[in-house]
């Protein structure tokens, strides 16, 4: 039960999160008027700050056994990112922020996602969880973009940015939840 509940929280996530490479980028170019050369710019930031502090941040982290807690940190910080796109404001620098915002949500949530099904596997069912862990990525992957096109075609992109905001909060409370089931 709790690896069921495990993944739907992870369809979840990932419907919001895949927003980053599909729907965003046109808000960034459509709805604050930012050039295409600066949209690179700001989204090779996520990469280079991912490849900069990842890897020796999570090494540090994962000593300290809270793994379900960063899970629930980087989700906050992911639907702050959201809805700092909200704020008016320079163009440039509210997108710099969401980006900031959703990268370290990044770094903090999804390892220890990983490490989360991990450690629930063992040798004989590993591949199984995995296939798992990814057919829940691949749902949010497809359900997320369909659904937030359909959502701004009918509302607004402003409305998309609240209701992101809400679901990863919501998805949040659920791994809080999830956290106490967790020995």
């Amino acid at each position: 039960k709790t690896y069921l509940w495990f993944l739907v929280l992870i369809v979840l996530f990932s419907a919001c999160f895949v927003q980053l490479f599909t729907t965003i980028p046109k808000y960034f170019r459509d709805g604050m008027h930012l050039n295409e050369s600066y949209i690179g710019l700001i989204m090779a930031i996520n990469g280079i700050i991912i490849v900069a502090i990842e890897m020796v941040l999570i090494f540090i982290l994962e000593k300290r056994n809270k793994n379900t807690r960063y899970i629930i940190m980087g989700l906050v910080l992911c639907a702050m990112s959201f809805l700092s796109l909200l704020i008016p404001g320079n163009a440039k620098f509210i997108s710099l922020i969401m980006i900031l915002f959703i990268t370290i949500g990044e770094i903090m949530a999804m390892p220890f996602m990983n490490i989360f099904w991990t450690e629930r596997s063992n040798h004989t069912n590993r591949g199984q969880y995995a296939g798992l862990y990814t057919i829940a990525w691949g749902i949010g992957n497809v359900l997320g973009p369909f659904l937030c096109s359909v959502l701004v075609d009918a509302t607004s992109f402003k409305v998309m940015f609240i209701v992101l905001g809400a679901v990863l909060m919501i998805t949040s409370l659920g791994f809080v939840k999830l956290s106490k089931n967790v020995k």
